[in-house]
C-alpha cells in the first residue's frame, strides 16, 4: 500500500471521502479495497458492497 500514499494524499486534497484500491491481489481474489479517507478505515469488499456503501453516504 505504500506506493498508493501519494495518490491517497491527492484524493484527500480533492476532498474525496473514499478511494478504491484495485491491484493484482484484489483482481485474483475478486474483491476491491475501500479506504475511507476521513476515518482511515479500510475494508476488502465486493464491487456490489462498495456501490451500496457509497450510495448510502451520498443520500
Amino acid at each position: 500500500m505504500e506506493h498508493y500514499q501519494k495518490k491517497f494524499k491527492k484524493a484527500d486534497k480533492l476532498n474525496c471521502m473514499f478511494v478504491v484500491v484495485l491491484g493484482e491481489d484484489e483482481i485474483k481474489n475478486g474483491v476491491l479495497q475501500l479506504k475511507n479517507l476521513k476515518t482511515g478505515d479500510q475494508q476488502k469488499l465486493t464491487f456490489e458492497d462498495i456501490i451500496e456503501i457509497i450510495k448510502k453516504k451520498n443520500d
